[in-house]
């Protein structure tokens, strides 16, 4: 009898212990956090901390029983609650975590009040409720989109008639993932932007002055900034170009130092003092920078005891930011090789009388002096053919006899 009675108290006291195990195990409020608009489950969401409340009464004083975090220990975005007894009314609450707006909550048999599920054990004990199951969502936020900010570089210099080019590739936009989408300048200051488009432009001013441009920028989210810029522009030199060369000897190939090379810009065939010019160094090379471009007569102050052909040149053309190469060539007076031309045109003088009688063959005598004095006496006498001079200046070199 006595161990069938402590038999009976063991297995009454196991079931009491089971029992409350069961009960300790059952009593955890569970479920899920989710990214996105409810009903989507496509992406649960981790990092969204939970805290599980009970009171005696529905708006009485709350005591904090049990908190968790998604993600600390459950995947998926799973968390569990667990219940401690004592209390009539149990409270989830979910906070709202960095970077997401709290979106709406979802429960079997608890109630959902914005961001809390709550259950009550008035209608019915909370192992006879569904305790698992209780969901919340949460959206992301979109970030805020800042403005993009442009810069105009600058300050800008040149010079009358030239090309400048404006870069705006200094604009930049601040969030990642966004970008510039248009550059827009403003070229003559009068708040439009409507001159010229794109990151660079080039652009000529025909004004000397400081001119104001202004650059706008866009980005992908239609948020826009401005910035302004000067471009100072100056006279500046024109362009121009180089006239150089040589003065050497004719004959010789040996540069002549001392002689002035100018342009003729009036065409008048000398030198006037204030014409281009540059005078021949040691080695005859002379050298006149600065030349607008143009079509020019070039010449020489000639020096005594010289002369040329070609004292002045036309048609010398210069061009911009070109060298133009005209050399000089001279030769002296009375001295050194005569050009053909002048070889060919120089004569012999002809006598009149020819002093000697010419032996044409030993065995055969002519008496040319008669023939020529006779000629000599006519009324009107001419001039000997050259072709009879040239037969004659042949012959002289034959043997010839004394006059007679």
């Amino acid at each position: 009898m006595k161990c069938t009675a402590l038999s009976l108290r063991t297995v009454c006291f196991l079931v009491v212990v089971l029992g409350v195990i069961h009960s300790v195990q059952a009593l955890e409020l569970s479920g899920r956090c989710y990214s996105g608009t409810k009903p989507d489950q496509s992406t649960e969401l981790q990092g969204v901390d939970l805290t599980l409340y009970g009171a005696a009464s529905a708006g009485g004083a709350r005591d904090q029983l049990d908190t968790y975090t998604t993600g600390s220990s459950q995947p998926n975005g799973w968390y569990k609650l667990t219940i401690v007894e004592g209390y009539e009314h149990y409270f989830i609450e979910a906070s709202t975590p960095s970077g997401y707006t709290f979106d709406d909550a979802s429960s079997v048999d608890g109630t959902v009040s914005g961001n809390e599920i709550h259950y009550s054990t008035e209608s019915a004990p909370l192992e006879n409720q569904t305790l698992t199951g209780n969901k919340f969502w949460f959206i992301p936020d979109t970030p805020d989109n800042n403005p993009p900010v442009a810069d105009a570089d600058g300050p800008y210099m040149g010079q009358l008639s030239q090309t400048i080019t404006l870069d705006g590739s200094g604009s930049y936009d601040p969030d990642p993932g966004d970008s510039i989408v248009s550059y827009e300048w403003d070229l003559d200051n009068n708040g439009q932007y409507n001159d010229a488009t794109g990151v660079n432009h080039s652009w000529l001013w025909n004004s000397v002055g400081t001119h104001t441009i202004g650059l706008r920028v866009t980005d992908q989210s239609g948020e826009t900034d401005t910035d302004t810029s000067t471009v100072t522009i100056e006279e500046g030199e024109p362009e121009t170009g180089v006239l150089e060369g040589y003065k050497r000897d004719a004959d010789t190939g040996q540069g002549l130092a001392g002689w002035r090379i100018y342009i003729d810009l009036n065409g008048n065939g000398q030198w006037d003092g204030s014409e281009p010019s540059a005078e021949t160094d040691g080695s005859g090379f002379y050298h006149i920078p600065n030349v607008e471009p143009g079509t020019y007569r070039v010449c020489e102050v000639m020096q005594p005891g010289w002369q040329s052909e070609a004292p002045c040149i036309d048609g010398v053309s210069i061009v911009a930011d070109t060298t133009t190469t005209q050399d000089f060539h001279n030769r002296r007076e009375g001295g050194g090789r005569r050009s053909m031309t002048s070889a060919m045109r120089r004569t012999r003088p002809i006598p009149r009388f020819w002093p000697r009688t010419v032996h044409v063959i030993p065995s055969i005598r002519m008496s040319f002096w008669a023939c020529v004095s006779m000629a000599s006496q006519t009324a009107n006498p001419q001039p000997m053919p050259k072709a009879t001079i040239t037969t004659v200046w042949m012959m002289k070199t034959a043997w010839s006899l004394p006059r007679p």
